[in-house]
Order: structure tokens, then C-alpha cells, then sequence
């Protein structure tokens, strides 16, 4: 964990099964960050899976100094389940989706469940709950709302908690309001924010998505990260530079740095090549 001047103030470091990965990191109100080490299946052969032996997908807290406060596993949960996580009055809620456990299959993307958990401060489970039909039901994004959660939701079910969607098998975009023991607020039919609208930062206290008005005409590439220095902001970006010789559909890059006066005036722009080696893919994938 590194200041916003990249200053390090803390760091653990662990071993993991390859099957399993970082995600989902949040820096927490006591100075500490929280992370997901969450497990994803994939087939080690024709015969073996990741997921033989059983798999729990982690939350681990860390203390402002880097030290392990909670360590709290979801036995037979993916790391999907966990794509956002909010703190709130000393918990933690994650939203995301999972398969169905009664039609998950060994090897197969099987039907999946918006899911929803809560953590104490402690690291003790609290609650978790599906909504739920019996088709495909994926969160697209989730955010806070007043003293409320705005789930975004794209789902193929017609019955259970999606009754009456005539989805007809395709995606149907519903807006779930939920308060914060998890019961249904409002829940309508309509779109929501966009998958690929991420949050990349906040000002003034309130999140910068990538749809934000303070992107319009920005033109350093896609933006990946907001940072708010108080009297400037920075937008890093990635900038694609070139076509890979060899593959067209590989690109050059560069991370770009631009920095923003609070009346939206550029101040100044740095890049640096990031740019993987291109030879060295081509050659282990041939």
C-alpha cells in the first residue's frame, strides 16, 4: 500500500496456489486495505480440475502496517462473487454472482446467482443471500445510494426473483435497490450503469466512474485510475502507440500521466512505454 505520492506505507506478502488470485482491493477507514485472494477454476488435464480437492475463495484484512487482521474463507465460492465490496459503518459488503451450487458442473460455466455478503469488523460472516432465477443472472455493477446499494443487474431468468421479465432466455437489464440487510428496496425494470463503467477513483468524496462528464474530449487513451490531489488531479490512462509488427491485433502502449488544474486546464502530461515483449508472447504461444 503506497501513499498518493507512491510513498510505501505497507506491504504483505504470501504464497498461493496458481488457481488463485488478488482481487477486489479496497483501502479500509482504519488506514489498513483489504483484498480478495479469490480461486478460479481451470483444468490442470482432460481428467483434473483445480476444484477437485474443494476451494474457498479469502477475504483478508490488513492492519495501516501490513500485519493480518482477519483472514475469513467462502468455502466453494469464486472469486466473481466478490467483484465489489463497500465499507459501511464498520462492515463490509460484497456483491458480485456465483453458480448455482444445485446445477454447477465440473467443467461447465453453469447457471450463476447475484451474490451478497456481509463482514463485522472482525472478519466474522454475517449474512450472505442470492437473488436468484434459475438461468443466468450476472452483476454488471454495484454502488452506494444514500444509505442504500444500486445493484445493475443483466439476467436471462424469467422466474424466482426475476418472475415475469419475459426474458425469453436473453439478458435483461434490471436496477435493484437493496438497504443494508439486504432486503429489496425496489426492483425495476430498466438499465443500469454499464459493465464496463468502472470506478477509477473519487473527489471530493464521491466516485469518479469512466462515464464521468470530467473525461468529455480527454485525449491521453482509456482511462484507468483518478487521483485527487486537492489542488490538481491526475488521469492515468493507457494510450495505444502502434500495431506489433508481426500481429496486428497486439498493440504498442504507454501509460500516460495528466495532470489537471480544478478548472479542467492541463498542466502537464508525462507517458511511459508499457509495452509487454511482444517476441517473447509470440514465441512461448508458437
Amino acid at each position: 500500500m503506497m501513499d498518493l505520492y507512491g510513498k510505501e506505507l505497507a506491504t504483505y506478502t504470501f504464497s498461493t496456489d496458481d488457481a488463485y488470485h488478488v482481487s477486489t482491493l479496497t483501502a479500509t477507514d482504519d488506514g489498513g486495505f483489504l483484498f480478495i485472494l479469490g480461486f478460479e477454476d481451470y483444468a490442470y488435464d482432460k481428467n483434473t480440475w483445480a476444484s477437485d480437492n474443494g476451494f474457498a475463495s479469502r477475504v483478508i484484512k490488513c492492519d495501516k502496517d501490513g500485519n493480518v487482521q482477519f483472514d475469513t474463507a467462502f468455502e466453494q465460492i469464486e472469486s466473481y462473487a466478490f467483484k465489489f465490496c463497500f465499507e459501511k459503518e464498520g462492515r463490509y459488503y460484497f456483491f458480485g454472482y456465483t453458480q448455482t451450487p444445485e446445477t454447477d458442473t465440473r467443467g461447465v460455466y453453469s447457471p450463476t446467482d447475484i451474490y451478497m455478503a456481509i463482514l463485522d469488523k472482525n472478519g466474522s460472516i454475517l449474512k450472505t443471500q442470492c437473488i436468484a432465477g434459475s438461468d443466468y443472472d450476472k452483476l454488471d455493477m454495484a454502488e452506494m445510494s444514500g444509505d442504500n446499494f444500486i445493484l445493475s443487474i443483466s439476467s436471462q431468468s424469467d422466474d424466482g426473483d426475476f418472475a415475469g421479465s419475459n426474458s425469453k432466455g436473453y439478458p435483461v437489464d434490471w436496477v435493484v435497490t437493496i438497504n443494508d440487510d439486504f432486503e429489496t428496496v425496489e426492483m425495476k425494470r430498466e438499465t443500469g450503469r454499464d459493465y464496463f463503467d468502472d470506478k477509477i477513483g473519487e473527489k471530493d468524496g464521491a466516485p469518479i466512474h469512466i462515464s464521468n462528464p470530467i473525461f468529455d474530449g480527454f485525449d491521453g487513451g482509456t482511462p484507468n485510475a483518478f487521483i485527487d490531489y486537492g489542488e490538481f488531479y491526475l488521469i492515468v490512462s493507457e494510450n495505444n502507440t502502434g500495431e506489433y509488427e508481426n500481429t496486428p491485433i497486439w498493440y504498442y502502449t504507454e501509460t500516460v500521466y495528466s495532470a489537471y488544474d480544478n478548472n479542467g486546464e492541463l498542466m502537464f502530461r508525462a507517458s511511459v512505454d508499457s509495452s509487454p515483449d511482444f517476441d517473447k508472447m509470440r514465441s512461448k504461444f508458437s
